[in-house]
């Protein structure tokens, strides 16, 4: 509608952590977790678009591999948090699986990410997620849906892994194909980069170029 106006497309910027940041080992003490086997983090608001579901039958096909591998469930149920439990201890991975229902702080959400050497997002659909840029921040990578926009902010095989296919099983060799590669693999240098790329102060400073260059 308006062909002439200036546009300048940015993007989402990486979060910084907002609380003290402490050792994994410290974190997992705290969540009552055996330190061990990789962590991975599925945080934020339960909905059934997220795929949480897909996670957890992919978990079996993961610990069958890489035994001692835990997941971490962080976040308010918006649906199926009965359904969710059931499902987890009908497939007998419990002992291996955390779930913190409810409201999370700053504080503790600081404390599941340290606690994580990944974050999975395996959302059916998404335009973008704050939860990308929050595991950036705390210099996790992550794995995701080849759905919607979260692989724009995925280097796959740097910064994190891409799922082809919302199954279970293809989401489970996503997931190993990461802890396969992780020990040679500088994942966190790698996110470490790309949040400087994409930090607030890049996104204000390209902002305040783009406003004054639009004002003369």
């Amino acid at each position: 509608a308006y062909p002439k106006v200036p546009l300048n497309i940015l993007f989402h910027p990486v979060y910084s952590p907002t609380s003290a940041v402490m050792s994994k080992n410290d974190a997992c003490r705290k969540l009552g977790i055996i330190p061990g086997g990789a962590v991975l983090l599925f945080f934020g608001y339960i909905r059934q678009y997220k795929g949480l579901d897909i996670l957890i039958d992919a978990m079996p096909e993961v610990i069958r591999r890489y035994p001692g591998t835990r997941l971490l469930i962080a976040g308010e149920f918006y649906y199926g948090e009965k359904m969710f439990r059931e499902r987890i201890r009908s497939l007998g991975i419990e002992k291996l699986v955390t779930i913190h229902a409810g409201f999370v702080s700053g504080e503790s959400m600081s404390m599941f990410f340290n606690a994580s050497d990944a974050v999975v997002l395996p959302y059916r659909e998404a335009s973008q997620s704050g939860v990308v840029q929050q595991a950036y921040g705390f210099g996790l990578p992550v794995i995701v849906s080849r759905r919607g926009g979260l692989p724009e902010y995925v280097r796959e095989g740097e910064t994190g892994e891409i799922a082809d296919d919302l199954e279970a099983a293809v989401l489970a060799e996503s997931i190993c194909g990461f802890l396969r590669k992780r020990d040679h693999t500088p994942y966190e240098d790698n996110v470490k980069k790309y949040a400087r790329e994409y930090s607030w102060e890049v996104f204000a400073a390209k902002l305040e170029a783009f406003v004054a260059e639009v004002a003369l």
